[in-house]
């Protein structure tokens, strides 16, 4: 996809040859009716900076699915880059989106589309792109190796996010022998350095501030002797994904996997199984299952909900508690229980029905039965989440739960459970997707956003 220009282009002529003569400037034999001269201008600039991304709630991050930026472990979402944004996200009150893209698909174009918000990808900040983004304070500092016939093969960091041997880092030259895949590479020489940065559109000054204040709390540069010093956080994160025995021993290979076989978590066959027999895609159920339980089946919430699922016992067909921790009978009764709550909302278009079905698995029937009542005391459409999730949060409040049949609603946590799911839900599909692609042998088709 690339930005068009603007252009005029000729319309209703009578013929192909005409048209050309037309052009041409010829004067003769040229009979051209109703010809209309169109203008087609740029689209309008997209105009979403810091204070538009708190009224929305969430930050889109766009990344690729790689060990370094993004990856799901055991069906958990990893990566240096997503724990970095996610914890910039949290302390400015944001949840963080993930806007998986493919290989070849160029990250500033969706940036531009407003399709996300930031590029998080370790990327390097680029002299010829400075004037289509603006970047954040550098975060990460790595540096370019280059063989002796000055062709560039990769960044030192890379190589060891990649599992290469980095051996000798010793003189200005910086002599280094790495292996590549299993092979010896050539002698090669370090000749520049980088800085790695977040990108953001450039009418987004605020988000850029925002974010430069953050990286400012974590990294710095001694300006006495050029030292880079970190903070105690950020050197955690680097040792957890940067450090090579690790990095290659618990996330490299578990990434890879799921990018391979469409693995997603530990339970996959069980619920693919399962969710099949009751019609019900098994993706949104693990994604039902991370929020509950993060895969642990021997979870159990302070409200006494157990097991993958997070069923509660009295509300079971199984009355043994203890089976409820066996992880084929917990997923039985969560399947029941959200296949009961999709049915209920099938007239519904499927986001609704999802976010409906969700907000009811999490805080019953009942008390999504009073949001509907409120939305349509309030005049609103009761089968638009927008209106529903509204209503959860309104009570929350004495003057709108006090006539409610079932009073008080965790509105806050049910809105954010419905969003959390749905968003995990939407990357399991985007990864499941990216799997089946490559298995086909077609990675260059794959594109990897919803």
């Amino acid at each position: 996809m690339t930005k068009p220009s603007t252009k005029a282009y000729l319309s209703k002529t009578v013929g192909a040859s005409l048209l050309i003569l037309f052009i041409l400037g010829a004067n003769s034999c040229a009979n051209i009716e109703n010809t209309d001269l169109v203008q087609i201008e740029e689209p309008e600039p997209i105009e979403t900076d810091f204070g538009e991304i708190q009224e929305r709630g969430t930050i889109r991050m766009i990344t690729q699915y790689r060990p370094t930026s993004y990856f799901l472990l055991g069906g958990m979402d990893r990566g240096f880059e997503y724990e970095l944004v996610s914890r910039f996200a949290r302390e400015n009150g944001l949840k963080v989106e993930v806007v998986l893209i493919g290989s070849h698909e160029d990250p500033i174009q969706i940036l531009e589309t407003g399709e996300g918000d930031l590029i998080a990808d370790h990327f390097a900040i680029n002299e010829q792109l400075v004037n289509r983004v603006a970047f954040s304070t550098p975060y990460n500092f790595i540096n370019q190796i280059y063989d002796i016939n000055e062709t560039e093969v990769e960044n030192v960091s890379m190589l060891k996010y990649s599992g290469e041997n980095i051996v000798d880092f010793k003189t200005p030259q910086y002599k280094t022998e790495a292996r590549y895949h299993g092979e010896k590479s050539p002698e090669m020489t370090f000749t520049k350095s980088e800085s790695i940065a977040w990108a953001v559109r450039k009418n987004a000054p605020m988000l850029k501030q925002k974010m430069d204040e953050f990286i400012g709390k974590h990294i710095r540069v001694r300006e006495s002797d050029g030292r880079i010093l970190r903070s105690a956080y950020l050197n955690s994160l680097q040792r957890r994904y940067f450090e090579r025995d690790r990095f290659e021993s618990r996330y490299r290979d578990t990434a890879y996997d799921t990018f391979y076989s469409g693995y997603l978590s530990p339970y996959d066959e069980m619920v693919k199984s399962i969710a099949d027999e009751a019609g019900v895609d098994w993706k949104l159920v693990i994604a039902v299952m991370a929020q509950e339980s993060a895969f642990d089946p021997k979870a159990e919430s302070w409200a006494g909900a157990v097991g993958l699922m997070q069923i509660i016992p009295r509300f079971s067909q199984i009355t043994n508690k203890m089976e409820l921790y066996e992880p084929e009978k917990n997923i039985r009764e969560g399947v029941r229980y959200l296949q009961k709550h999709l049915t209920r909302e099938a007239h519904l278009d499927s986001l609704n029905q999802h976010s409906m079905a969700l907000a009811a698995y999490n805080v019953g029937m009942g008390n999504l039965a009073d949001a509907r009542e409120l939305a349509v005391r309030m005049d609103k459409d009761p089968d638009e989440w927008p209106n529903i999730a509204d209503a959860l949060l309104k009570l929350m409040h004495p003057e709108y739960y006090q006539h409610a049949r079932f009073g008080y609603k965790r509105g806050t946590e049910t809105v954010n459970y419905v969003e959390d799911v749905l968003n995990r839900y939407s990357r399991y599909q985007t990864i499941y997707k990216m799997a089946v692609n490559f298995n086909e042998n077609q990675p260059e088709m794959i594109v990897m956003r919803q």
